[in-house]
């Protein structure tokens, strides 16, 4: 009996691993934002963007080679009905923050707004 319960058990844990891995596009991004939440600076908003990308990757939004982020940004945009241009806000910052070194501390907070919006809405 023993072999056959530990069989049934190891069964049952891989089914379950295998259903969390299968559903982690809806649990993860809950994951980030707590902890992007407790962290905001711009270093961290930096991840945060790529994060969002792999995010939307796993949602199934690949970004076409040779496609600039502007263009990925607007496509993200018309795909999940945004009105208000939320990942081409976020792209814009993004590449503010890394092409040009500025860090403005007042839109820091707005940003990751506009990305907890975002990532929230790749879990549907």
């Amino acid at each position: 009996w023993s072999w056959i319960s530990f069989t049934i058990a190891g069964i049952g844990l891989g089914l379950i691993g295998f259903y969390v891995y299968k559903s982690r596009r809806k649990w993860l991004p809950w994951i980030y934002i707590r902890r992007y939440k407790q962290m905001q600076d711009h270093a961290v908003f930096s991840k945060a963007y790529l994060t969002l990308l792999s995010q939307l990757q796993r949602a199934g939004f690949n970004r076409p080679e040779g496609q600039t982020l502007r263009e990925f940004a607007v496509s993200v945009d018309s795909r999940y009905g945004v009105n208000e241009a939320l990942m081409q806000k976020l792209t814009k910052e993004y590449e503010r923050i890394i092409y040009r070194g500025d860090t403005e501390k007042e839109s820091l907070g707005k940003n990751f707004e506009l990305w907890e919006k975002l990532i929230k809405k790749t879990t549907t």
